[in-house]
């Protein structure tokens, strides 16, 4: 799997899990739940981290929206980098949509 292929999976993953929730949440807020989740995730190798965390802020989501509550402790804050791109995993870009907007 490529760095790309990657970003691309993580892109994706806010893409399907935005259209599953149908506007519930603000994708930012979903990009912030699936960047906590590959932060929580970290020693996932990297072929399986969009997979896993795509899984796992499904999940996040599913709770927040049946307990109508979020927790602060699994929202990956928004001014932080990509988890993956802390990490050396995949190099810093413009596009990702886990990347912090100044």
């Amino acid at each position: 799997m490529t760095i790309h292929e990657i970003c691309q999976g993580c892109a994706r993953g806010v893409e399907r899990l935005d259209e599953a929730y149908q506007g519930m949440f603000p994708r930012r807020f979903i990009a912030a739940v699936l960047g906590g989740c590959v932060h929580d995730l970290a020693g996932t190798p990297a072929e399986d981290v969009a997979e896993l965390s795509e899984r796992l802020a499904h999940y996040r989501l599913d709770d927040a929206r049946v307990n109508h509550r979020t927790e602060a402790s699994w929202l990956r804050q928004i001014a932080e980098p990509c988890p993956l791109m802390l990490r050396g995993v995949v190099p810093e870009s413009e596009d990702c949509l886990l990347r912090p907007h100044r």
